[in-house]
Order: C-alpha cells, then structure tokens, then sequence
C-alpha cells in the first residue's frame, strides 16, 4: 500500500506527485532548522527548474489555503505546493479555473494541464530519481516514466 496523497482542494488537479523527504533532507535528527531551509529551497528550486518556460515564478507567496503555496503560474495553470506532517513535498499542476463551470477558458485550461504534464513528470523524475503519484484514493504508488519506442 502506498502513502497518503495530497490534492489541493475544490481544484481540478491532472497530475499531482510527491517527493519522499529522504530525497530532499539528511538525516532530520542531525539537521538544524537552517540547513532544513536550505535544502528545502533547493528542492523548490530542482521542482522549478522542471516546468516549462512559459511559467513565470512568484516572488510573494501566495497561499491558497493555511498550508498550499502557489510556486509558479502562466496564464492557464498554476504550480502548488504542500509539504505534509511527515515532510514530504507535494507539488500538483492546477488548471486555472472558475468555479464556474462556463468559465470561457475552462476546457483550453484543463486541456493544457494535461499537454505539459507528462514532461514535468519526466525532469521531476530526473531531477529527485524517486516520485510518486496517485494510484487511488488513499494509495500512491513509485512513478514509472513512460520507456520511448525504438524508431524502426
């Protein structure tokens, strides 16, 4: 059985994983709260370095709820973040979206969502060698990028 996941709520989210803190931190009982900080930003800045060029990274934090930061946006999607109770770090694109499911660029939204995921999944995967994502309702499982087809 898998780990809990996380989604950030009353959003339609495509594709959320999260990265196991052994990934991102040592040994915690040795760690003080500044390097914990440290590496912390580093992982947000390998997750960063993982969207396309067309996002754009906040300088203010923008919370979406107590405990959900927006990391970055374009003008169809966001990247939100959320590090659990046992430190780990989940992260989801998020098409933006109106409650209001008329919205005009709803499907445009949601429909790019979908188009970048599976790259951010890939250089995530690249970038921490371990992710996980969602394979139930209480359940996640180990990510396995998609192996390329040898051209014939």
């Amino acid at each position: 059985m898998g780990r809990g996941n996380w989604l950030p709520p009353e959003h339609e989210v495509s594709h959320a994983a999260w990265i196991d803190p052994d990934r991102i931190y040592c040994d915690e009982d040795e760690e003080d709260d500044d390097s914990r900080r440290f590496r912390f930003l580093d992982a947000k800045k390998r997750v960063l370095a993982c969207l396309t060029d067309s996002f754009i990274t906040l300088d203010k934090r923008r919370w979406l709820r107590n405990d959900e930061c927006v990391w970055a946006e374009n003008d169809l999607a966001m990247l939100v973040a959320h590090e659990d109770d046992y430190s780990r770090l989940h992260v989801a694109l998020v098409p933006k979206v109106s409650e209001d499911r008329d919205f005009p660029t709803r499907g445009l939204a949601i429909r790019h969502v979908n188009q970048i995921a599976d790259g951010f999944l890939v250089r995530l995967h690249e970038a921490f060698g371990e992710i996980y994502l969602r394979a139930g309702p209480w359940t996640s499982a180990l990510y396995q990028p998609k192996k390329k087809e040898a051209a014939a």
